[in-house]
């Protein structure tokens, strides 16, 4: 019975969280090489299920091959690193594109990433966008405060569900470091 409450909470504040998310946005900024801008990244989501997956929203604003790179924090080489968390080859035709991470562990939630949307031109040449630093824990200090002071139901199961998943992950690093002793 306590399970399928949760579960409710959760459906709940996932899709409150999702409609408000749709209200956050950020740009990329232009390419150097043309003054023109490569993509747009707007708002960042988090996906719940089996992994904790980060999704932001890019729009593509120049014709080529649309990818979103995902590097831990300072690890991002263009020239001699491949992105860790890589996606494929996303929509180019103005629409609207999500990309999601691959899965980040419990115990990673904490863990930077920088993002950069890159579109890869018809000649080869490939133009990159602004680097965005974010994390999971990032974005739930964000939901959180973008609900302090609130005390409506659904803010307060926001802040639940918020809360729960910052314990999960430090309950999930401190039993990493249990089992490295």
């Amino acid at each position: 019975m306590r399970n399928k409450k949760n579960v409710k909470i959760i459906a709940i504040a996932l899709l409150c969280t999702l409609m408000i998310g749709a209200a956050i946005g950020i740009g990329v900024s232009a390419d150097d090489a043309t003054g023109e801008k490569v993509a747009t990244i707007g708002m960042k989501n988090l996906e719940y299920g089996d992994e904790l997956k980060l999704a932001v929203q890019i729009t593509a604003k120049m014709d080529g091959e649309l990818y979103l790179g995902v590097w831990p924090e300072g690890t991002k080489d263009f020239k001699n690193t491949d992105p860790i968390y890589f996606t494929n080859k996303l929509n180019t035709d103005g629409e609207i594109t999500y990309a999601l991470t691959q899965g980040i562990s419990a115990r990673d939630i904490d863990k930077k990433f920088e993002f950069c949307a890159y579109v890869v031109a018809d000649d080869g040449t490939v133009y990159y966008g602004d680097t965005i630093t974010y994390s999971v824990t990032t974005y739930l200090e964000l939901r959180l405060a973008a609900i302090e002071g609130l005390t409506d139901e659904d803010s307060n199961k926001q802040r639940t569900l918020y809360n729960a998943v910052i314990a999960y992950g430090a309950a999930a690093k401190e039993d990493l470091f249990k089992e490295q002793k």
